[in-house]
């Protein structure tokens, strides 16, 4: 089984979160998932438009840039 929890972020060690948004690839309507550091203050706060088509798929990208993997 698949861990859901998401790590710290790995610049600031703050919280992380996934996002939710509308994206049209092949111009078929999906809900895309993208994983993000909470803290605005951080380097990396909303800038990363990497996209997954599943949450799961969001938290386990996320967690190996955490861990550096």
């Amino acid at each position: 089984m698949k861990d859901n929890k998401l790590l710290p972020c790995p610049f600031c060690g703050g919280e992380a979160l996934i996002k939710t948004s509308r994206r049209y690839p092949s111009g078929k309507e999906i809900t895309a998932y993208s994983p993000t550091c909470y803290n605005m203050a951080c380097v990396i706060y909303d800038a990363d438009d990497n996209y997954y088509r599943t949450e799961q798929e969001a938290i386990e990208a996320w967690n190996r840039r955490a861990n550096n993997e």
